[in-house]
């Protein structure tokens, strides 16, 4: 396993980057607001919501990069994944 903590802005940035092979990812946002999570168009108007004090794991399909975004300020997003290396 491998983990990281990225701060989110209100520019949309990539905080996963997909390859060739699934993967279980799971994300906590422990910041005090909502982060939104989508494609590299996520604004804090189409992106899932993942509220504070939530974590959240899901399977992140190959070739799907995960971007986020906040309303406003920033955040503190902590992203757990196998490590494929």
């Amino acid at each position: 396993m491998k983990s990281k903590q990225v701060t989110v802005t209100t520019t949309a940035q990539q905080v996963w980057t997909g390859d060739e092979m699934s993967t279980e990812i799971v994300v906590q946002n422990d910041s005090g607001g909502t982060i939104y999570l989508g494609g590299s168009d996520v604004t804090s108007s189409n992106g899932f919501a993942l509220s504070n004090n939530t974590m959240l794991t899901f399977k992140c399909l190959a070739f799907n990069d995960i971007w986020t975004v906040v309303a406003s300020g920033t955040r503190t997003l902590s992203v757990l994944h196998h490590d494929t290396d």
